[in-house]
């Protein structure tokens, strides 16, 4: 199992910060095979560390700071050789055929926990660039070129909100197929909030759609054409009319310290912003279909299983600081809570350990970062005797 290890978790990491890059071997007693170390890694994703399959051989990707910028770099086990591709990456296709970037610079400015430090934004001054955005290689050998620029990505059914605001785009991620990807669009609002437009376009960034528009937060692909997300339309918040600041700003700011003296209610909100889960299918007439209201009240980071037939997802803190687990029956809807795990409260807020819960390749274990500890760590739950074998 791949991991990062850090030799510290509370502050932001910076340009000269090394993590170790390894993985646990269960062969061996779970011991941590370190390959290496780099310093282009957040909190939030890491560098990016990832199994591919290259040439019939698992490999193992990362992002790796060189002199003159970030590349990804693909370590093989075995031989114990390493080689540098022509870009970072963000995310690859299943089949390993194809990969997606973008700058990670301009990134780091709008969201640090997301981005990475000393990246030199060369577009930081415009607020959608017609030559930055999002970029497409094939993967490992092939060199990046723009097939989405952040201006082309606004200006698709333009929001008003969004004139004279800076723009960005993240959560780059394939359709199991890897023919189609998704993203969201993103932009400040003078109000303040974050608008978000979950979009998607084939490999190549042709047939780009507009999906989703308002709050769109954490997701999954289901299949080849729907995704699974933390999604709402905002409507109570001016979400999709237009309009800059009033009352919505001023509901907005009644809101949020009502919610934290009443104890961080997730399913207040949930009532009354409209906040859900939402399986949103992946066409231009923008169908969604709100799933699990009542049951699951937080936004999560939501994963589907290996065979489809299980979401897993945690959520944030409740009055008591503490982190849900959960995973979710698709086909018939139910809920099983795995678990609530303390968090310090300064490993709250930026520098937040989320669970993020992922699924083992055969489905059977789960793996949870967490602060229940005092400290970042890792843990395993075995989750077969509720979700059985999935392959």
């Amino acid at each position: 199992m791949l991991a990062h290890r850090a030799s510290f978790c509370d502050r932001f990491p910076s340009e000269n910060d090394p993590v170790e890059i390894g993985y646990f071997d269960f062969s061996r007693d779970g011991a941590f095979i370190c390959i290496g170390e780099t310093t282009a890694w957040n909190w939030q994703q890491g560098a990016q560390l990832q199994w591919v399959t290259v040439s019939g051989r698992e490999q193992v990707l990362f992002n790796q700071r060189y002199r003159n910028g970030v590349f990804a770099a693909l370590h093989d086990p075995e031989s114990n050789e390493e080689s540098r591709l022509s870009a970072p990456v963000y995310t690859v296709s299943k089949n390993s055929s194809v990969a997606l970037t973008l700058n990670y610079g301009r990134l780091f400015k709008v969201r640090q926990d997301y981005g990475l430090s000393g990246v030199p934004d060369t577009f930081g001054e415009e607020l959608a660039p017609s030559q930055d955005g999002i970029y497409r290689f094939d993967f490992p050998n092939g060199n990046p070129r723009l097939i989405l620029s952040i201006a082309e990505i606004a200006m698709m059914e333009p929001n008003p909100m969004g004139e004279g605001r800076k723009h960005w785009v993240n959560h780059l991620m394939f359709n199991p197929a890897g023919n189609r990807f998704c993203f969201l669009h993103r932009f400040e609002r003078t109000d303040g909030i974050v608008h978000s437009r979950l979009m998607s376009a084939n490999q190549d960034g042709t047939e780009l759609r507009l999906l989703f528009e308002g709050l769109v937060s954490h997701y999954d692909w289901m299949d080849d054409g729907r995704i699974f997300a933390w999604a709402g339309r905002r409507s109570l918040l001016t979400g999709g009319s237009g309009k800059r600041g009033g009352i919505g700003s001023a509901i907005r700011k009644c809101l949020k310290p009502v919610y934290y003296a009443l104890g961080k209610p997730r399913i207040l909100m949930q009532k009354i912003v409209g906040d859900s889960y939402f399986i949103i299918n992946d066409m231009v007439e923008k169908k969604s279909l709100e799933v699990a209201k009542g049951i699951l009240t937080s936004d999560g980071h939501c994963t589907v299983s290996p065979d489809r037939k299980w979401m897993l997802t945690d959520g944030y803190t409740d009055a008591k600081n503490r982190l849900p687990l959960y995973v979710w029956n698709l086909d018939e809807e139910w809920a099983v809570e795995l678990g609530r795990y303390d968090t310090p409260p300064h490993l709250d807020g930026p520098l937040r350990v989320d669970l993020h819960p992922r699924f083992s390749h055969d489905g059977r274990k789960i793996c949870i970062d967490s602060a229940m500890d005092g400290a970042r760590n890792m843990y395993i739950l075995d989750a077969s005797g509720i979700v059985g074998a999935t392959q």
